[in-house]
């Protein structure tokens, strides 16, 4: 699943059309619609907005597809509490370790690809 089906299965699971929910995050209806139906990519802002307004949305599994759509109890209290940057900050710094452990990961399997002497394609990083 990449980013529009998981944007687009937020709005779903929220019982909302495109247009409740843009106004929800406060965006406009036709970005939201460019997004759930793969034109545009979510931009930090609307993600921010996705995480303020619905707190039981795990924004790891938003940006990233791993975990679980809805956070936990414990989880939503605890955003719930935060500041914004706070609780930003946390997903973020979450983001970030996925994303450590999935480099290394590809290097490890890129190294294993090498030493049985086959050549390994490994996407550039952007």
């Amino acid at each position: 699943m990449d980013i529009k089906e998981r944007f687009a299965l937020v709005i779903k699971t929220m019982g909302l059309n495109y247009s409740s929910f843009a106004n929800k995050i406060g965006s406009n209806p036709q970005t939201v619609k460019n997004i759930a139906e793969g034109r545009n990519k979510p931009s930090y802002d609307i993600i921010a907005s996705v995480g303020r307004t619905f707190v039981e949305i795990n924004l790891t599994w938003l940006i990233l597809g791993e975990g679980e759509m809805l956070l936990s109890e414990g989880a939503k209290i605890q955003a719930k509490n935060d500041t914004d940057s706070d609780y930003f900050r946390r997903q973020l710094d979450e983001c970030n370790k996925n994303l450590t452990y999935f480099r290394e990961r590809v290097v490890a399997l890129e190294d294993r690809g090498r030493g049985a002497g086959n050549a390994v394609a490994v996407p550039s990083q952007q």
